[in-house]
């Protein structure tokens, strides 16, 4: 963001880069958006005084690399407090952004919120890690305990086919083979299933086994101390490897949801660096903000009075008084304000200020349905988009 000197900014691009596991996610971020400014990109790395081990140290040195082998520059810099190193190295570069990750969420006294409620003369991006990325509502899916009711029922239904299979075969292989195949059909179906349903048949599946083939059967009783030992090993192993199963196959998803915002987010960067127009690069960018937070959306640019204009650029209708007043104060003061923030919390949607390199153009709104929630993916995904339209529009008003 600006602050009050409003001096021209014609630094490049500064990512903070660090031996976090997000560096890869941070390197193509800041390249879209210095690509989309038509910037260089400067990759630095704060040297606190912490021993770092073997493996964040090879991880570093391949970021580096990879940072070099892109065409940015590469530079350690030293500093207890990682926030004022970084924001003397930005001022030092003269740049107009600076890109860091956030890994631990954007909490009270986090860097990334350290740094955007500090005041200076660049904007910040924060970016959260693979697995936090806000995408579209389907590809947004969380790890959770529930299910639908028809994941139930398949559920259920991959139980009694297994113990069907598994009483055809008893008098052939024995109770233990049901076990067995009880445990490949619960690894099979938490491909699939939420962990809910994958708990459900674990148990289902370990009372029909007992009931229906360990001695005596058709009985909820066991008459020798190996078969309980068995049946709660059983429990336990069916559970993990369940559960295992379903978590892995939910981070692979995300990873997915996460890789297709990333080229959302590129996409976007070209798009707008091709519009012709501040009504094009306002519907683009409203657009794409709509779709990847499932959310409406509008913007409000500055007057020639230097005020908010009156009304919204985007054609929403008119903001009520609330959703004025968190506009107006996020435009004067450059912070967050409107829901989910401390500032002007009453009004039914969020704003983040639009800061271009040599000045304050507006302010951009979301507003979410009632039952949704913020969190930091929300947060990094609407300051994204706003330094991107940010740097379209400056670039169309100074072509203009």
């Amino acid at each position: 963001m600006v602050d009050g000197s409003r001096k021209d900014r014609t630094g490049p691009v500064v990512l903070a880069l660090g031996p976090g596991t997000e560096g890869a996610e941070l390197l193509a971020q800041g390249s879209a958006l210095a690509l989309s400014s038509e910037r260089g990109l400067a990759c630095v790395t704060v040297d606190d005084g912490g021993v770092l081990s073997p493996e964040a140290q090879e991880r570093l040195l391949e970021f580096h690399e990879l940072a070099r082998a892109e065409g940015a520059s590469v530079a350690r810099v030293s500093g207890v407090d990682r926030v004022q190193a970084l924001k003397a190295y930005a001022e030092a570069q003269d740049a107009p952004l600076l890109v860091l990750g956030c890994p631990g969420g954007l909490a009270r006294r986090s860097a990334a919120m350290r740094l955007m409620e500090s005041r200076r003369g660049f904007s910040v991006v924060a970016v959260s890690p693979p697995g936090r990325g806000r995408s579209r509502r389907d590809e947004r899916s969380r790890l959770r305990m529930g299910g639908s009711a028809s994941s139930y029922f398949a559920a259920l239904l991959m139980v009694a086919a297994v113990t069907l299979v598994g009483l055809a075969l008893a008098s052939y292989a024995g109770y233990w083979s049901a076990a067995i195949l009880y445990l490949a059909a619960i690894s099979l179906g938490a491909l699939r299933l939420e962990p809910g349903p994958v708990l459900f048949s674990a148990l289902v599946s370990a009372f029909a086994w007992d009931y229906l083939f360990i001695p005596p059967r058709f009985a909820m009783t066991i008459s020798r101390p190996e078969d309980a030992f068995m049946l709660g090993l059983y429990l336990v192993v069916s559970l993990s490897s369940g559960l295992m199963t379903s978590r892995l196959r939910a981070s692979e998803r995300l990873l997915r949801g996460e890789e297709a915002r990333l080229s959302r987010v590129d996409a976007l960067a070209i798009s707008l660096a091709g519009a012709s127009s501040l009504h094009s690069i306002l519907d683009r960018g409203l657009s794409a903000l709509r779709d990847e937070l499932d959310c409406k959306a509008t913007a409000l640019l500055k007057g020639g009075d230097g005020a908010l204009k009156t009304e919204p650029e985007s054609g929403w209708e008119a903001l009520d008084s609330s959703a004025r007043s968190a506009a107006d104060r996020s435009f004067r003061e450059g912070i967050p304000a409107g829901r989910f923030t401390r500032v002007e919390s009453a009004s039914e949607w969020r704003f983040a200020a639009l800061e271009s390199q040599k000045e304050r153009l507006g302010v951009i709104g979301v507003r979410l349905a009632h039952e949704a929630d913020w969190d930091e993916s929300a947060e990094a995904c609407l300051n994204t988009y706003a330094s991107i339209i940010a740097i379209a529009l400056s670039r169309e008003l100074a072509g203009g």
